[in-house]
Parts: C-alpha cells; structure tokens; sequence
C-alpha cells in the first residue's frame, strides 16, 4: 500500500540518484523536510534518511543521508528524540562547513512543490554557511518552469487515496 508507493516515489529515485552522483565523488546528502516541534515528525525524517541510505549502500552506493529540518526541529528536547538533537538546515550546512568536508553536498527535499524553503531559505542558508549545495526536485512539481517534466502528482494522490481506503472509505 502507502509503504510501497513512497518507495516507488521517493526512495527509488532518489537511490538512483544518488548512485550517479556518487559515481563522481563523496556525497552528504541532507534530506530535508519542512521541520516541526513535534517529536514523531523529527524521528520519523531519521526513519526515512536510514531508509534511503541503506537502500543505496544495498545498490552499492556510499551516500551518507542525514535527517535535517529546514526550522524549528531543535527546539525539540533530545531526551524527545532518543537522546540526539535534531538538526536545522542553517546549523547543519555550517557544521558541514567546519568539519572540512570536500565531496558534493546535495539538499534532498522531502516536500511537495517548489516551496519556500526550496527557493529562498536552503539557498539563503547555504550562502550563509559559505557552502555550496546542489538541490534535488522536490517529490511532485506541477510547475513545468521550474522542472520540466515533473512527476509525483498521481503517486502522491494514490498514497492518499490508499489512505482513505484504510479509514474505511472507496
């Protein structure tokens, strides 16, 4: 059901992604949601990041995926988060920054459309850290000048519909 079709829209294109960039050099790969105070949304990120990276460790790949929040998730107590304090997009690119890193840096947004958090704070925050960052699509883009081609729309409605189907409803 809804396991199977974020797979299908998330996790698969993004392994595949990930294998060709890596194919070129080290990468870090921040994926990146909206962020909120709220615990089970913080550990579930890190559930998805794990996901992610051990699907593209499985098709060889050598990624690291983290689990970053564009705002708010560090205000969340750690002893909330299984004793680790989540990590924001701004702080997260400075510690990238400072710890010397030198491969690919890639911002892989778990959102829907070209939100604000894509085109204004990721890159505001990245100029900020003095880092240079590449930004994947987001998971459904209905804007052709922005990303011709977009997919997502119909996976997205079928989870929800899936969803639906699972409170009892046709």
């Amino acid at each position: 059901g809804a396991w199977r079709r974020l797979r299908e829209l998330v996790l698969t294109p993004v392994v595949s992604a990930v294998r060709e960039w890596q194919s070129r050099e080290e990468m870090l790969v921040a994926l990146v949601d909206n962020g909120s105070l709220r615990p089970a949304a913080t550990l579930s990120l890190r559930r998805i990041a794990a996901e992610v990276e051990a699907l593209s460790r499985k098709a060889g790949g050598r990624a690291r995926v983290e689990a970053v929040s564009a705002r708010f998730a560090d205000r969340i107590s750690p002893k909330e988060l299984e004793g680790r304090r989540a990590e924001v997009l701004g702080k997260w690119l400075q510690k990238v920054r400072d710890s010397g890193f030198k491969g690919r840096v890639v911002l892989l947004p778990l959102l829907f459309g070209p939100s604000d958090t894509l085109v204004k704070l990721a890159p505001t925050a990245a100029r900020d850290a003095g880092i240079a960052v590449h930004i994947a699509p987001p998971l459904v883009c209905l804007c052709p000048v922005i990303l011709q081609g977009g997919k997502g729309d119909a996976e997205v409605a079928g989870m929800l519909r899936d969803r639906i189907q699972e409170q009892g409803g046709t």
